[in-house]
């Protein structure tokens, strides 16, 4: 029986014959060079997976277990990683780090990922540079609750990046 991975509006991005869960259909599928580009992945178990150069763009991974997983040269730009387990995983020079959630729901990231010339600001559908980001709220947000959540989330992820050597 045929194992299907899904892109997030029911697409299938890639059909295995072989495997018994998503798990191992998404193993499969980064191995043969499928594009999973805008896959539905919110929550799968792919801890430890070997996932070197998946096309994850825009791919759904919101509550999934990435922990140990091998992600070098993945393609991560534009995927949603809200609340995933990244713990122990190897992104071979990528980087992600999960910074807090703003009150109106927002989750906020610093990354910097292998297409990124420099660090990049990920919250919700925006992707900027630290200035672009910085420039944007201060325009939209500036002297209000959000405006001042915003700040304090992103100096956060920059001083944790700083810590840990990333920038």
């Amino acid at each position: 029986m045929p194992y299907f991975v899904k892109s997030r509006y029911g697409k299938e991005l890639y059909k295995s014959e072989t495997a018994d869960n998503l798990r191992d259909a998404v193993i499969e599928a980064a191995r043969s060079g499928a594009d999973l580009r805008g896959a539905y992945l919110g929550g799968a178990d792919l801890g430890g997976a070997n996932l070197l150069g998946a096309n994850l763009g825009d791919a759904d991974l919101r509550g999934a277990n990435l922990g140990d997983a091998y992600l070098g040269g993945a393609n991560l730009r534009d995927a949603d990683l809200g609340g995933a387990d990244l713990g122990g995983a190897d992104l071979r020079g990528q980087w992600v780090i999960q910074g807090a959630t703003r009150s109106d729901g927002y989750a906020f990231f610093l990354q910097k990922l292998k297409d990124d010339a420099e660090p990049m600001v990920k919250a919700g559908c925006r992707y900027l540079t630290l200035a672009d980001a910085r420039q944007h709220w201060q325009d939209t947000r500036a002297d209000t609750q959000l405006g001042n959540e915003t700040f304090a989330i992103i100096d956060g992820l920059v001083a944790l990046a700083k810590a840990r050597g990333l920038m």
